[in-house]
């Protein structure tokens, strides 16, 4: 189940998240957007089954996401979490079909019920629409597409299954027990050159298209059966009855597929047992094989297997040298020679790569650009790590790597240039006006920054923090004037920015360890 989290205040999606225990309420995935814009493209790309919105927010709001939600085919549930009550909002979620409104501030036992009973519903109503095919289709009317629903179904919620059960049961002779079989899995990368292109970017034709191919076959449906895995666009999953058939055919599937379609693919092979027992490595377990398997490993064949799984041995993006200071200081040498680096330990006899090293990588690059970047997270891009065919490519893995880097130490350091020069204008401001009322919120108010961001930037560029610099200034401003005897205490007080005289003084003695009447006679002294 997947749940999308919308906020415009990334704190606050950072709070959501740590409210509930996601894995209890059998949450896998958890998705975030900071608008309504961008949570529509989350929604259309990801289909999450659970939603939970803000409704004031910039640009889409709210309401306008609960509009659009309220027209979409795919069934869902959308709890409202709002810091106002007003009549309005609720009435545009009862409106709008919204599951639940909350107020902030909220409580987390409460919000983890919601939840719950939101994911409760969504499985109950899912379970219904099921048994709802399963009495509209008449048995003249049964074809691969009600099997490809029915067995996604089953993946994603084997508890559910007994209708999918009893079905092949009387439509197949699947006997519990007794009749042999195995799934499979033929993956491919619908983001390659060729497939895109071939297909003009509709990946459900691309997939339709590798399930044509599959159940011609493998003679469906008296041997199997090919049917689409929802919510994942790269992937087929293959169901063989008594079929004997050998790892080398299966292959011919995959060589069919290039030679057809022009799109490589491989194909992961569960192990064989007895029905309904099998079943269970639908889904996540041939996904498992698929992200351990060894990419360096010259293809043989288009069958892969649990033996082909292998241990993580891949090098973390960011070991073996300082990749956060290259990065940092726009160093493109160090950030080249640390990537030919990696890859040189890749290349070298008996290196491993696994597809969930390089979804490692990916969270990596996304923390470097989190410390290091000023900048809104944006949405994770996978890494490049394939040919035009979809076939995996060392080359293509190390030309994206060297290229995000790259274009992180860019940012990094346009961020700086930038910051730069608003810090000093900055300190040019605070030199002239120190001795009236400075506050960072002025500051920030002054020269359109959040106050947040001036306060890091002044930090890193000064090595000071606004209040100390102030301080400090303001103290050795008071230093120069009370080496003079025209000014009284309270006058010099007033002339750095302090309107309480004793404030003054007592913020003098910490800076300079002397009140100021003691600094004055020292100095009158010759001290």
């Amino acid at each position: 189940m997947k749940v999308l989290l919308i906020d415009d205040e990334r704190h606050a999606r950072s709070v959501l998240k740590k409210m509930v225990d996601w894995s209890a309420a059998g949450v896998a995935t958890l998705l975030e957007a900071s608008d309504g814009e961008e949570a529509i493209a989350v929604i259309e790309r990801e289909r999450p089954q659970i939603i939970l919105t803000d409704m004031r927010m910039p640009g889409k709001d709210g309401v306008s996401l609960l509009e659009w939600l309220d027209t979409c085919p795919y069934p869902h549930k959308t709890i409202v979490i709002s810091a106002y009550s007003e009549y309005h909002y609720m009435q545009q979620t009862i409106r709008y079909g919204g599951f639940d409104y909350l107020v902030k501030p909220v409580d987390p036992e409460e919000v983890a019920e919601r939840v719950r009973k939101a994911a409760e519903e969504w499985r109950e109503e899912e379970r219904e629409r099921l048994e709802s095919i399963e009495n509209r289709i008449r048995v003249n009317e049964v074809t691969p597409l009600y099997w490809a629903h029915a067995f996604a179904q089953y993946a994603k919620q084997p508890d559910n299954g007994f209708v999918l059960l009893t079905r092949l049961q009387s439509e197949f002779g699947f006997v519990p027990g007794q009749t042999r079989g195995r799934v499979g899995l033929i993956a491919f990368e619908p983001a390659a050159e060729r497939a895109r292109e071939k297909f003009r970017d509709r990946v459900d034709l691309l997939r339709f298209a590798v399930e044509n191919i599959v159940n011609e076959m493998i003679g469906f449906p008296e041997k199997g059966l090919a049917f689409a895995m929802l919510g994942e666009e790269g992937f087929v999953q293959i169901l063989m009855k008594d079929t004997g058939i050998e790892s080398l055919w299966l292959g011919k599937i995959g060589a069919a597929v290039r030679r057809i379609l022009g799109v490589e693919s491989e194909i992961i092979l569960g192990e064989e047992g007895l029905f309904p027992g099998f079943l269970q490595e639908i889904g996540s377990p041939l996904i498992d094989i698929y992200m351990h398997r060894n990419l360096l490993k010259p293809r043989t064949e288009y069958v892969y297997t649990r033996a082909d799984m292998e241990e993580m041995k891949g090098r973390p993006l960011t070991e073996g040298g300082d990749l956060k200071a290259a990065v940092l200081g726009g160093n493109e040498y160090a950030i080249r020679q640390h990537i030919d680096s990696l890859m040189s330990s890749l290349e070298q006899g008996g290196g491993t790569l696994q597809r969930k090293q390089i979804a490692i990588w990916e969270k990596e690059l996304d923390l470097l650009r989190e410390q290091l970047s000023e900048q809104e997270a944006e949405s994770t891009r996978p890494l490049v790590y394939w040919a035009e065919d979809g076939w995996f490519s060392l080359p293509r893995l190390r030309a994206d790597l060297l290229n995000r880097l790259l274009e992180l130490a860019g940012r990094v350091s346009a961020e700086r240039e930038s910051g730069y020069k608003v810090i000093k204008q900055v300190r040019e401001y605070i030199d002239e006006h120190y001795g009236t009322p400075v506050t960072l919120q002025e500051l920030a108010s002054k020269f359109r920054l959040h106050p947040d961001l001036l306060a890091r930037h002044f930090k890193r560029e000064t090595g000071h923090n606004l209040k100390d610099y102030l301080t400090r200034l303001r103290m050795d401003k008071a230093k120069t004037l009370l080496s003079g005897h025209t000014l009284r205490v309270h006058e010099v007080a007033e002339a750095v920015g302090f309107a309480d005289e004793k404030y003054f003084s007592k913020a003098f003695k910490k800076h300079v360890g002397l009140t100021p009447s003691e600094y004055r006679k020292r100095r009158g002294n010759g001290g």
